[in-house]
């Protein structure tokens, strides 16, 4: 950093302050000879001492006036000295030298200005250090900062993830190679482009145009809600793309955009509809034979085919039981199946849930008085209407029941709550059994996940709650638990009031695969059952 001052006022008093002050002095002193000269010419013509005294006069006269001129010539080269002295040091200090210093001047006025340049010149230097060494740190943190963005943008380009951030307008502010790569779009065209126009150049390489249009304008302007979809892509080479997007706040919590993911899942997708088909071909395959071990195990154990003793009706009894509970396993695993395959279909009625729960009471009453436990049933005090698969319901309120009365000691007490929540409606369902610990409350809603229990030998398939939860979020609503070990368990779900038509009711419905292709159980289907 330099600083630059004019350099005219050195040059102004020694080329133009010293030369008029000689001219001056000559043309004075040949004034004051040519007065002596005529003033000498006219006492010649005096005589006496009255013309002595008056040439006497005169001498002194020019004497002072000479010996006041050559006064005022030393006065005024010592004030040219000390002002070449102070611009000297201004000349310094513009080039450059923030150290420069005028040295003590011998004149007041002089000696004060000096002063106050020292004054002025130690402040801003000091003043030029700190900003020199503020300069220092921050070209040492943008260097940092250029640093990790480099390495951010390595790591971005390297995911196998094509990645979009778009602002709260519309416009794209960055993308990644990835995104490149899958759409063919050059780099240089991305950044600072309407999101729209964007998608115009690439919306040909999909295989339903309309669709994806429909869900990029829907979701670019919201704020709140995260998406999910499996779109297909024809060219410049065929894939099965998950299509995700979820909006983007700074670390001040300010909306900075959405950002959008497409992964490639073509392999693993393929990979799950064969597995998927494998499972349900065995699922159907073990369906009639276990079918036909319940039938004869009823036979055996109504003594049709003759009389049984003790010990056979019991291993009778548990032929049933085991048959049963395979069945309802296998019904369970084709549900989830037909879930995620998006070929069950919901058939949507509006009805009361106070009127469903209450059918359902009615019909689990015997089997909670013969297991000696209570049930008590907290219905809505204003009734109100949803619209909803009433039976696929009711399945939902059958695990959770079945659940809770398996899991609560005898004398236990079990309870079926109705809350209104805003346009929300809260089922819950809770017990005073044996609970769940923290460490299984992580792992319920896990697939096949089966929480053991010192009480009961009994465990369930970990299908159940899955199938529960699945069923839950296709309505739209949401499963929790809450849980004590040792002092029971609280299982909710809900349900909107009011159906309406939104992006988040388009983006909750399931995708349609070939019947005999099940799409990969995504981990928002956490198992279930405990």
């Amino acid at each position: 950093m330099k600083l630059r001052f004019p350099h005219t006022m050195h040059t102004r008093y020694r080329l133009t302050l010293q030369p008029r002050f000689l001219l001056v002095s000559i043309i004075a002193i040949v004034v004051l000879v040519l007065f002596l000269v005529v003033l000498a010419g006219y006492v010649i013509h005096i005589s006496g001492w009255i013309g002595a005294l008056f040439a006497g006069v005169a001498g002194l006269v020019f004497l002072a006036l000479v010996g006041g001129l050559l006064l005022c010539y030393l006065l005024l080269q010592r004030i040219g000295y000390e002002l070449n002295l102070l611009t000297k040091a201004l000349s310094k200090f513009g080039a450059g030298n923030l150290a420069a210093r005028v040295k003590r001047l011998r004149q007041p006025e002089l000696e004060r200005a000096g002063e106050t340049f020292n004054i002025m010149a130690g402040a801003l230097q000091q003043q030029v250090t700190g900003l020199q060494a503020e300069l220092s740190d921050l070209k040492t943190h943008a260097g940092r900062v250029e640093r990790e963005r480099g390495e951010m943008r390595a790591m971005l380009d390297a995911t196998d993830t094509a990645m979009l951030l778009v602002s709260p307008a519309g416009h794209a502010l960055a993308s990644n190679r990835r995104f490149t790569d899958f759409f063919e779009v050059p780099t240089q065209e991305i950044a600072g482009h309407a999101f729209q126009d964007l998608y115009a150049m690439v919306e040909g390489l999909f295989a339903d145009p309309a669709s994806i249009q429909k869900y990029l304008s829907l979701s670019v302007s919201d704020r709140q809600h995260t998406f999910f979809e499996i779109i297909a892509q024809i060219a410049p080479h065929k894939r099965e793309l998950a299509l995700s997007s979820l909006p983007t706040f700074s670390a001040e919590s300010e909306y900075i955009g959405r950002y959008y993911a497409w992964r490639d899942v073509t392999d693993e997708r393929e990979l799950a509809r064969l597995k998927s088909a494998f499972v349900a071909q065995v699922a159907h395959a073990l369906h009639m034979p276990l079918q036909l071990v319940r039938d004869y195990a009823e036979l055996l154990e109504e003594q049709v085919l003759g009389e049984l003793t003790d010990l056979q009706r019991e291993c009778v009894g548990n032929v049933e039981k085991n048959a049963t509970y395979l069945a309802g396993l296998m019904n369970n695993l084709l549900d989830l199946l037909l879930i995620e395959s998006g070929s069950l279909e919901l058939q949507r009625i509006v009805f009361d849930p106070n009127t469903l729960v209450q059918e359902l009471v009615q019909r689990f009453q015997p089997q909670v008085d013969a297991r000696g436990r209570v049930l008590a049933l907290h219905l809505l005090p204003v009734p109100l209407e949803v619209r909803a698969d009433a039976e696929r319901l009711t399945q939902v309120l059958t695990i959770l029941l079945s659940n809770a009365l398996r899991y609560t000691h005898v004398g236990g007490y079990i309870s079926i709550e109705l809350q209104r929540e805003g346009d929300t409606l809260r089922v819950g369902v809770h017990d005073t059994g044996i609970g769940l610990s923290p460490e299984e409350q992580a792992h319920i809603f896990t697939p096949f996940y089966r929480a053991r229990r010192h009480m009961t030998n009994q465990e369930g398939g970990g299908l159940s709650l899955v199938v529960a939860r699945a069923l839950v979020e296709m309505h739209r609503g949401t499963m929790q638990v809450v849980s004590v070990a040792g002092e029971g368990s609280t299982f909710s779900f809900t349900l909107p009031i009011v159906q309406t038509t939104t992006y988040a009711a388009h983006m909750g419905q399931q995708e349609e695969l070939p019947a005999d292709a099940v799409a990969i159980v995504r981990g928002m289907f956490g198992a279930r059952e405990r």
